[in-house]
């Protein structure tokens, strides 16, 4: 069981419009299996935490970078005293290592240390500033950090799992409030139902079916505390994204959230 967090939510949307940038400085705690097409490169600085990436579990440990690939589902378990530092950005900052290699990928764990130290001296260097805004730095900061890595790393192109599962990813996002099947989904990228559940398995830890209704609860979880659904019913609400029953809405709500929602966040005045 872990931690409950309110935005709490499969597909971190947020990570990917406009000019997103973070870089952050902390401990590893619980956080929750996620995707965002922006990358997360983890410095690890004292200590090792486990995490689960597309479905397989590794170790990150000091000295090491966990480089999460856009589109790949990966969660985080609490490290009692593991540091790390870690830079999100999205595909404006990376733009220019995508129009030279084209789409290819990072391994997830990156254990040269003289490379590493390199980068995470440049980290550090970009944390100390993270409040300038200003655009350019940041994307000359993101040049210089891919220049790093690209020069003590290979780089590959996806494997054809990896572009299913982001095309899946994004196909869910577009279409999860419609009756989606998963043999209405595996026909879309001309798979077999069985096969396409197994490759969804593998690549992502979790059944697709479960996958496709923790996107909707987290979205009804979110229109709960939306004035715009103001003076909906909570049925409606739950129709409204995708849910074809109530029960398996109340079921796939208190697995993510750990409690059942609160009958009337519809009525509060915002």
């Amino acid at each position: 069981m872990y931690e409950y967090q309110s935005d709490k939510r499969l597909y971190e949307k947020y990570r990917d419009g406009g000019k997103p940038f973070e870089i952050k400085r902390h401990t590893v705690k619980d956080y929750y299996a996620h995707f965002h097409f922006a990358v997360e490169i983890c410095s690890v600085r004292r200590g090792s935490f486990e995490f689960i990436l597309n479905g397989a579990r590794g170790r990150a440990s000091e000295g090491e970078i966990l480089f999460v690939n856009s589109g790949e589902i990966h969660q985080y378990f609490e490290s009692d005293g593991c540091e790390v530092v870690i830079c999100i950005m999205n595909d404006t900052y990376t733009a220019d290592f995508t129009a030279e290699f084209g789409n290819v990928r990072f391994d997830s764990l990156l254990t040269d240390g003289q490379a590493n130290a390199e980068a995470a001296r440049l980290m550090d260097e970009e944390f100390g500033r993270q409040n300038d805004d200003f655009f350019l730095d940041k994307k000359v900061f993101a040049d210089r950090l891919y220049g790093i890595l690209c020069r003590a790393y290979p780089v590959r192109p996806p494997r054809k799992e990896q572009l299913l599962l982001s095309e899946v990813l994004e196909y869910v996002h577009s279409h999860f409030k419609e009756n989606l099947t998963v043999g209405f989904v595996a026909e879309q990228f001309s798979y077999s139902r069985s096969r396409f559940l197994k490759l969804f398995q593998r690549n992502v830890g979790v059944d697709f079916r479960v996958f496709l209704n923790d996107m909707r609860a987290g979205t009804v979880h979110h229109a709960l505390r939306d004035p715009q659904y103001v003076g909906w019913t909570l049925i409606q609400v739950v129709q409204e994204c995708g849910f074809q029953s109530m029960a398996t809405f109340y079921r796939s709500y208190k697995r993510l959230y750990g409690r059942l929602p609160e009958r009337n966040a519809l009525k509060r005045k915002m």
